[in-house]
């Protein structure tokens, strides 16, 4: 069962990238979309602008952003390092035995795993992109020592501290 203070943190963390996402375009004068802010997808709305389901064909299309390589690195960086920043605080307050039991721990191992599986898909990086790579990696490590925990069994977390020091350094600094 998902908490409801991972619920919390997963909705903050959406804005937050949706923030990032709506910042990242600028404009020039007027409301138009400034050219050398990026590249810049348009993309159109069956909808219509007013949300009424109005003729698309006389609707403006709504400009969809599209983020450079190292912007969605960033914006990545920034979701998954507080998701396994959380995870740590689990495991390590369950093995020292001061909170959380086998099965939140699990959850919490999946639910991260998840939440960056998530990430991954809606971000613009490809699969040989080395965030993304670690970032995937790292989504591995989570789900194994779920499963492991779910069996009875204590997972080892030396290649989980590998792949997260070197996600870390392959995060735009």
């Amino acid at each position: 069962m998902v908490s409801n203070r991972t619920l919390a943190r997963t909705a903050v963390l959406t804005l937050l990238a949706a923030g990032v996402v709506a910042c990242s375009t600028t404009t020039a004068g007027h409301g138009q979309l400034d050219a050398a802010s990026g590249p810049v997808r348009i993309g159109s709305s069956s909808a219509g602008l007013n949300g009424t389901g109005s003729d698309p064909s006389t609707a403006s299309p709504s400009p969809t952003v599209s983020l450079d390589v190292d912007s969605e690195r960033r914006v990545t960086c920034l979701l998954v390092l507080p998701s396994l920043a959380k995870v740590i605080i689990d495991w390590n307050n369950y093995v020292d035995h001061k909170s959380d039991t086998r099965d939140s721990v699990a959850a919490s191992l999946s639910s991260t795993a998840t939440l960056i599986d998530t990430l991954l898909e809606h971000s613009g990086l490809t699969g040989a992109d080395p965030v993304r790579s670690m970032a995937t990696r790292l989504s591995a490590d989570l789900n194994l020592m779920a499963q492991t925990l779910r069996r009875g069994a204590t997972p080892p977390v030396s290649q989980f501290n590998v792949d997260k020091r070197q996600f870390q350094v392959s995060c735009p600094k």
